[in-house]
């Protein structure tokens, strides 16, 4: 991470995959602003419901990450910017059509695990804001469901081993 793919022969498709990071010296970040810039494309796209912009690309990193700089550049670059991801209460109402609130739980906060791993941050600390972004998101958690010890327990359920946070870097 991150990679980047070129497509097209008469015109260019350019895929950044990356670590989702707010961290504003992270090398993706002027990879991104180079990028975007240097190819000046037609249009974005990025990843992410609420993603908007603050006042500096410093800010709108530490806001909205890697994709909230994506669009603080396009926009000033006048570039169309638009959003790939179905609005977030639309992604709920589908994934519970199909699949049961704890696996959406697991999957959900997985992805965001492997981010806490990546950055070494503290999963116990960190999982209430985990949680609260869930719920503010629109993910019907009850009460139980909210608490650590569920988290393990459900973990362990599902995997069959318990939970362990293994750090990527350091």
């Amino acid at each position: 991470m991150p990679f980047v793919t070129y497509y097209g022969k008469d015109g260019r498709l350019i895929v950044f995959g990356s670590n989702h990071t707010n961290d504003y010296k992270d090398p993706q970040i002027k990879m991104i602003r180079d990028l975007i810039c240097s190819s000046k494309p037609s249009v974005v796209l990025y990843e992410g419901d609420g993603i908007a912009t603050e006042k500096t690309q410093e800010e709108t990193v530490g806001t909205y990450f890697e994709m909230g700089l994506a669009k603080y550049i396009a926009d000033s670059l006048k570039i169309h910017a638009a959003n790939i991801e179905p609005k977030t209460e639309e992604k709920y109402k589908f994934l519970l059509s199909t699949f049961k609130i704890e696996d959406i739980m697991l999957a959900t906060l997985g992805l965001q695990i492997t981010m806490l791993q990546y950055n070494n941050e503290n999963f116990e600390t960190r999982f209430p804001i985990m949680i609260n972004s869930l719920l503010d998101e629109g993910l019907k958690l009850n009460k139980k469901q909210q608490t650590l010890p569920y988290f393990y327990k459900l973990y362990k359920t599902k995997f069959g081993k318990p939970f362990h946070m293994t750090i990527l870097r350091k």
